[in-house]
């Protein structure tokens, strides 16, 4: 294998992690809330696909039917 392909390979590994590590799904019966350094910064999620970044950001998400 050539280095070029051997470099692009590592480089698709590498976009394809990050990029996985950058998306979380709502279900329809779950809260979501994202931290920033241990900090809530977003808590109105509607069910879906959303974004955030991967280092800095974490998601915990908390079932509607715990909640009161």
């Amino acid at each position: 294998m050539s280095p070029k392909a051997s470099l692009f390979l590592i480089v698709l590994a590498a976009v394809v992690i990050v990029g996985s590590m950058s998306v979380f799904v709502v279900d329809e019966r779950e809260h979501a809330l994202r931290f920033q350094f241990g900090e809530i910064v977003d808590a109105s999620y509607e069910p879906g696909l959303h974004f955030k970044w991967p280092v800095i950001q974490n998601v915990v998400k908390y079932p509607n039917r715990i909640l009161t």
